[in-house]
């Protein structure tokens, strides 16, 4: 290196970083943290065995980056969810019959099929045990929540929401510590 060389350097925050698509798996996709056995644990503990039933969560919403935040969230918290995801009610049915999920995550506004219609349409499936289900809105209205609650929905999630109100919303639907 010649000593007129400069050189500069920029911190870049986890969550600038370039990242690949989740990888595909059966209909939905499996977040990454899913799927690797090493995950990490609350207290900074690694374990890889999966002696603990880990909860499976589906997060819904036509929005990219929404569901990667979830995702992150999630991931980073070292909280015990399979994540898979879906971008539309359709989707979402299909993959809430395979993957028969403990949590939803569902937005509101969604082609193909709304939020509501999808919280009722998961309460009719009658082969597996009734998920908990977390609506996500910006437009919430307590009319809008009313219709919610007859459809099925377990509890409201404003948009945009912080992490700490996300990992609230999750434990009580889990019934686990954050």
């Amino acid at each position: 290196m010649s000593p007129k060389s400069r050189w500069r350097f920029e911190a870049c925050p986890l969550h600038s970083m370039q990242r690949r698509p989740p990888l595909r798996h059966r209909e939905g996709t499996m977040g990454r943290c899913g799927r690797n056995p090493m995950h990490f644990r609350r207290g900074g503990q690694f374990s890889g065995r999966e002696s603990e039933r880990r909860l499976r969560l589906l997060i819904v919403d036509d929005n990219p980056a929404i569901l990667l935040l979830i995702e992150r969230v999630v991931c980073l918290r070292g909280l015990p969810f399979l994540v898979r995801t879906a971008q539309d009610g359709v989707a979402a049915l299909r993959e809430a019959r395979l993957f028969r999920p403990d949590v939803l995550v569902v937005n509101y506004r969604m082609p193909k099929m709304d939020g509501l219609e999808l919280c009722g349409r998961i309460r009719r499936l009658s082969y597996f045990p009734k998920p908990k289900i977390i609506v996500n809105s910006a437009e919430m209205s307590s009319a809008l929540w009313t219709k919610a609650l007859r459809a099925g929905a377990d509890r409201y999630l404003p948009l945009p929401f912080t992490p700490e109100q996300l990992l609230s919303a999750l434990a009580d639907a889990a019934g686990i510590a954050v």
